[in-house]
């Protein structure tokens, strides 16, 4: 397992140099909640009944890295279904919009045009004739633009509902201890050394690394591991019982379960490659059980 962690809602993902942490922290923001609106038809607003077009002012947090909206038609202004925040709340993967999968839900009110604009009218991004569509940004968190909503029907008035969500990343900086560095240093190094197959080198180094810091769970899964390669089935146990209570102290839900994937995958990937070696199943499950209680 390697030292960088990302946990959702409050993604942490740490660097260290000299004593010198960088830790970044990125966040889900919900900059509009879901709202409708009713967008006349062309015809009415022709005749100075109502607007068919409608603009909505985006104000992005500060730091704002990338940001994405859903919009969808409805019959019943009441029956709002976006969800868009809560999508990306429920996902246990970076917090990065190409890594999602979201799913718009199928609008039933008819279609309109949906595109952003900056401050003089230029248009980007431009949905024409959909009922529902989510759009992820990466290129363009100005808080200088606006979502314009257009209905073409000459007709039949469109229901619209929409939500905005921004992705916001802060970097802070605090000193480590000499002993953390070194013992974080060392586990790194015993990863990268399990990475290349020097499975003695990456038990040596990761041993020392506890000799500094006893309390780093990824190091004793990464001990674990090596263990069960060995055949020491015992002490493959004891590495991950330690790693286990050590998860659990941490002050993040989502933390803790980001360790938890983290060390079940290194698992599936070690019965990958050499099959299910005595303990893997056993210890697989212990995992996965204790991974269920967050």
């Amino acid at each position: 397992m390697k030292k960088n962690f990302t946990i959702l809602c409050l993604t942490l993902i740490i660097f260290t140099s000299n004593g010198q942490t960088i830790q970044k922290e990125r966040k889900v923001v919900q900059v509009l909640p879901p709202a409708t609106f009713t967008l006349n038809s062309e015809g009415r607003a022709t005749l100075g009944i109502g607007n068919n077009i409608t603009d909505i002012k985006i104000k992005l947090p500060p730091n704002t890295v990338e940001w994405c909206y859903v919009f969808q038609t409805l019959k019943d202004e009441n029956n709002i279904k976006t969800k868009l925040f809560d999508q990306i709340m429920s996902m246990d993967l970076r917090l990065e919009l190409a890594n999602m999968t979201l799913k718009a839900v199928a609008g039933n009110g008819g279609t309109c045009n949906v595109y952003l604009i900056d401050a003089n009218g230029k248009k980007y991004k431009q949905q024409t004739n959909y009922s529902s569509a989510i759009v992820k940004i990466t290129d363009l968190t100005s808080n200088n633009l606006y979502l314009r909503f257009h209905n073409e029907n000459s007709y039949n008035k469109v229901i619209v509902a929409y939500e905005v969500v921004a992705i916001v990343e802060e970097t802070k900086n605090f000193e480590k201890s000499d002993e953390e560095t070194k013992a974080e240093m060392f586990g790194g190094l015993g990863w990268k050394a399990y990475e290349k197959g020097e499975y003695d080198k990456c038990l040596e180094l990761s041993l020392k690394a506890l000799e500094y810091n006893y309390n780093i769970g990824w190091v004793h899964s990464n001990i674990g591991l090596v263990y069960l390669l060995k055949g020491n089935y015992i002490s493959a146990i004891d590495s991950y019982s330690t790693a286990i209570s050590l998860y659990r102290k941490t002050n993040n839900i989502q933390q803790t379960q980001f360790f938890f994937n983290e060390s079940i995958k290194d698992i599936n990937s070690l019965i990958a490659k050499f099959g299910k070696l005595e303990g893997t199943t056993e210890i697989l499950e212990m995992l996965q059980r204790e991974k269920q209680k967050y």
